[in-house]
């Protein structure tokens, strides 16, 4: 008798455990982030703090979930930010509501160090020990097993930080400008990912590091961006801001005015309690992208030549001079500048940047140009392919074709032409040209002058050989 009430006891608990599991697994499908956030408390301004979300952090959270669907790949998101926003904090607890919602969810937090990750998984376990919803089965703080759920690794910035670890829904690479070796990680990172394709997630979130690395190159690869951040900081555009490209990966700023607006002197409130310079204080919190020794066109000088317009068509007797950078193959463009010369400066009057299509094609736009705007002078970089475009161009035009041979040492003087137009400001082209987004890339690494990796610099030869055929900067 004793035996069958022991049996019948442990198979009222059995159900009833099945049952627990039941409501926590329907409980978690049904709990919107939002909700998830509200049931927990943070630490903020020294006191704790209900989560509560603001508008535009719910948005950040919808970005980053919409659904990539035109590629395969992890959908990307790039985050630049100021501090004391809760950037890092609104992330880490999306990664925890995905890994509490799904037991297959695996997310890696990779910080700068090791003290820096920890910190953050701290910070997990303090705030799902606020309202008991998050359980964990381990003590760790480099790897948070929740009941039930998911898992979260924390991690030190490493090209090998995701090794040994499969199906990764997600990867935060928190302070990402300032890790060192982030483009060799993201690429040894992504394998991990490929089980779980475009619902994958990767995040780079991060505050200013310069005009350089492999975060602000990505940054700049969304047209506009870079120049849209200063907008946003001297108040033309709102605080929050979205840049989608066409592979569905998205760039997104904010601003301090996204939470202290309400306070105009908050940089100089800050610069005296903290005691910090002024570009310190632009840079940490105000999306200040100070320049860096290795970037050739500053980013003022850049932006205030963006200023002019293309000409629907050309005008008669007006003064043309045109660059041409030809390709064949491979990633680069085939790339023609005409300036138009008024007094002492230069205005992009068109632009010719095509990938794809046939030599033949190129060649025959190119000429329909020179027809019609009868320019001074051409002059064309000659190295590889551009030597038939030379011979072609010049058995039509005669003289006024010119040829160029890029040297190391005739690349130098031929970009310092361009870097003295722009400081005098007798260039503009217009505003989201791709010449904004090439000058910005531009680089000067060790004795090299280059595009960064990634990027290109077709439109930046082009011009500086249109400025070479109107001879700019010559001795008179």
């Amino acid at each position: 008798m004793a035996r069958h009430s022991l049996e019948s006891r442990l198979d009222r608990i059995e159900r009833v455990l099945a049952q627990r599991k039941v409501k926590q697994s329907v409980l978690r499908e049904n709990v919107f982030f939002t909700e998830f956030c509200e049931t927990h408390w943070i630490k903020s301004g020294g006191s704790l703090k209900q989560f509560i979300l603001w508008d535009w952090q719910k948005d950040v959270v919808d970005w980053i979930e919409e659904p990539q669907s035109l590629s395969d790949s992890p959908k990307l998101s790039v985050i630049i930010k100021g501090r004391q926003l809760g950037l890092s904090q609104l992330c880490c607890s999306w990664f925890l509501y995905k890994a509490w919602q799904n037991s297959a969810w695996v997310g890696v937090i990779i910080s700068r160090t090791q003290s820096d990750s920890s910190l953050l998984a701290s910070r997990m376990r303090e705030m799902a020990s606020t309202a008991g919803l998050v359980d964990f089965s381990t003590d760790s703080l480099l790897k948070l097993e929740i009941s039930g759920g998911g898992t979260l690794h924390f991690r030190s910035a490493a090209v090998d930080a995701v090794r040994g670890i499969d199906s990764v829904s997600g990867i935060l690479f928190d302070e990402a400008a300032f890790q060192t070796n982030l483009k060799l990680s993201l690429s040894a990172a992504t394998p991990a990912m490929s089980q779980v394709g475009s619902d994958a997630r990767i995040i780079l979130c991060s505050t200013p590091n310069g005009a350089s690395g492999h975060f602000f190159d990505t940054l700049n690869g969304f047209d506009n961006c870079v120049s849209d951040i200063e907008r946003i900081r001297s108040g033309e555009l709102p605080p929050v801001n979205k840049w989608q490209r066409e592979d569905g990966n998205i760039a997104i700023a904010i601003h301090w005015k996204s939470v202290y607006g309400d306070n105009p002197s908050y940089l100089e409130d800050l610069e005296k309690s903290l005691s910090l310079p002024k570009a310190q204080i632009a840079q940490e919190y105000d999306l200040s992208l100070t320049e860096s020794s290795s970037v050739v066109f500053s980013f003022a000088v850049v932006r205030a030549a963006a200023t002019g317009e293309y000409e629907p068509q050309f005008t008669e007797d007006e003064l043309y001079y045109v660059g041409v950078d030809p390709a064949g193959s491979g990633a680069d463009y085939f790339c023609s500048v005409f300036l138009k010369k008024t007094g002492e400066t230069f205005t992009v009057s068109k632009l010719y940047r095509k990938r794809t299509g046939t030599l033949e094609v190129h060649m025959g736009r190119i000429d329909e140009f020179i027809k019609a705007s009868n320019p001074i002078k051409v002059t064309v970089e000659t190295n590889g392919l551009g030597q038939f475009v030379y011979e072609s161009l010049e058995s039509r035009y005669g003289s006024v074709i010119e040829r160029f041979n890029t040297t190391a040492n005739s690349k130098g003087a031929l970009i310092g032409r361009l870097q003295l137009a722009l400081e005098r400001g007798h260039i503009s082209y217009p505003a989201g040209s791709p010449l904004e987004q090439e000058l910005l890339s531009f680089r000067r690494v060790e004795d090299k002058l280059e595009a960064a990796e990634g990027s290109h610099d077709d439109t930046v030869m082009a011009l500086a050989l249109a400025l070479k055929a109107a001879n700019y900067g010559a001795r008179r």
